[in-house]
């Protein structure tokens, strides 16, 4: 299950391959005029939830080299630890230099 507020998105990594699960149409709005988007998604033994900041949402929508390199480091074997997590989520790709805020889970 993921939430957040804001632009980004929520995708799955699944047998080698991300699946976006953002949830279609505009977010909902609250008093402070920010989106809030909900989305429930089964997972599976060796899925991956990552859940991220626009800064990293776009790259993965809009890119195949980052999706790609993270589902061939992300895909096999134990989850990365906290340094290796951080320094794949802020990979380089030309143009894409915003903010990137990712929490992921493996499931076990």
């Amino acid at each position: 299950m993921c939430f957040g507020a804001g632009a980004g998105g929520v995708f799955r990594l699944r047998e080698g391959r991300w699946q976006d699960l953002e949830p279609p149409g505009p977010a909902t709005h609250t008093e402070g005029g920010a989106g809030f988007r909900f989305r429930a998604a089964v997972a599976r033994p060796g899925d991956t939830l990552l859940l991220c900041s626009g800064g990293l949402a776009d790259p993965m929508r809009e890119e195949g080299l980052l999706p790609a390199e993270l589902a061939a480091r992300w895909s096999h074997g134990d989850p990365p630890g906290l340094a290796a997590f951080l320094a794949d989520t802020q990979l380089r790709l030309k143009g894409y230099a915003d903010d990137r805020t990712a929490a992921a889970v493996w499931e076990a």
